[in-house]
């Protein structure tokens, strides 16, 4: 690959099939997107990532939540598999909401119950 591209994402190929990143790039949204993994979309304001690669030749733009583009990355990383059905994926926890729900709302509530007593 020429270094005009950029930076380069290990290529993965199965037969002809490649794969070159040429800039990937976290954007607060000023409109609304839709994201290539999940398919739901992406509102004004929130942050996502924008992504320009070339894959079997074919120059692509697609733009991904966060923690989509995490899911697709480890998707690539632990099944080999080298494309993927888009909008038809399951969208992950964002990093706040895996947060949240390791909260033990248990002791929550009787730390709220010491503080009336």
């Amino acid at each position: 690959m020429s270094d005009q591209l950029g930076p380069l994402r290990p290529e993965r190929t199965k037969a002809t099939m490649s794969y070159a990143l040429i800039s990937e790039r976290a954007h607060k949204a000023l409109k609304r997107y839709r994201c290539i993994w999940c398919g739901e979309q992406i509102p004004v304001g929130t942050r996502y990532v924008r992504e320009f690669s070339v894959y079997d030749g074919d120059v692509q733009k697609h733009t991904w939540h966060p923690e989509c583009k995490g899911a697709a990355e480890e998707f690539f990383r632990e099944s080999g598999e080298d494309e993927f059905a888009p909008w038809e994926n399951e969208r992950p926890l964002s990093h706040a909401e895996q947060e949240f729900q390791s909260w033990d709302c248990s002791l929550l509530a009787q730390g709220m119950l010491a503080l009336r007593a």
